[in-house]
């Protein structure tokens, strides 16, 4: 049986959540914001390059006082499309968790690296939780398979938040902790996922040609986590 927290408030109010902010901006705090349509699915990195305060002088500070501004953590190679009044859900790993805020694009701007973006302070952070999170030991067929650009990985076991694979060691250079891999796609019997994931962590395997790599999905559709969840949890109460 699955037991699910439900996602907590990890920041509210105005003076936290901006001294929040602030210190993201300057931990360069990577934000992962996703792309999606029918034809393809891009995942892209930003980071908090300014973090403006415009007190007005006739009422307390508000959320709508403060303004964000994103830029492209490194150059974007596709065409990324954002338009004012856009709804963004950013995600980003911090502290242990898996953390997210949704806010309004205000503002896009062009640049050399990709578009760059600036929103009000969303009403509160959140924090993903989980207790008991089962998990699925993966054997050859049992009906699980992921890709990474239509390459077969090696899966030791999948959980509703990510995943343990097995990487050759020659991609190692690929393997950054807190980065993202784009291109993934998760089968699990019927259903199928096109996501991606970050990388939470990489040790040997004992042969030495290959390395463990713990990942964290990143899912495109709001519905796919869910759908996973309860995929997951059908499984594991059939064995229990």
């Amino acid at each position: 049986m699955v037991s699910i927290v439900e996602d907590s408030i990890k920041v509210s109010g105005f003076k936290p959540l901006y001294q929040f902010f602030v210190k993201a901006k300057s931990l360069k705090q990577i934000f992962f914001l996703t792309f999606a349509d029918s034809q393809s699915q891009e995942v892209m990195e930003y980071r908090l390059e300014r973090v403006d305060y415009k007190p007005s002088k006739m009422k307390k500070p508000g959320l709508d006082d403060v303004s964000l501004t994103f830029i492209p953590a490194k150059k974007v190679n596709f065409d990324a499309v954002l338009e004012v009044g856009n709804q963004l859900r950013l995600e980003f790993f911090f502290e242990g968790f898996v953390n997210y805020f949704v806010v309004e694009v205000s503002f896009v701007a062009s640049g050399e690296d990709g578009l760059s973006f600036s929103v009000k302070m969303p009403e509160q952070v959140l924090a993903k939780q989980r207790r008991r999170a089962a998990r699925i030991d993966v054997v050859e067929e049992s009906g699980i398979d992921m890709y990474i650009n239509d390459k077969l990985v090696d899966l030791l076991n999948v959980s509703a938040g990510g995943a343990a694979a097995l990487i050759p060691l020659a991609n190692k250079e690929d393997l950054e902790i807190g980065k993202a891999i784009k291109n993934l796609r998760l089968n699990i019997d019927d259903f199928i996922a096109p996501l991606s994931a970050e990388v939470c962590h990489v040790r040997p395997h004992r042969d030495g040609d290959y390395l463990i790599v713990g990942l964290r999905f990143i899912f495109y559709g709001y519905t796919h986590e869910e759908q996973l969840m309860e995929m997951i949890r059908k499984r594991t109460d059939a064995v229990a």
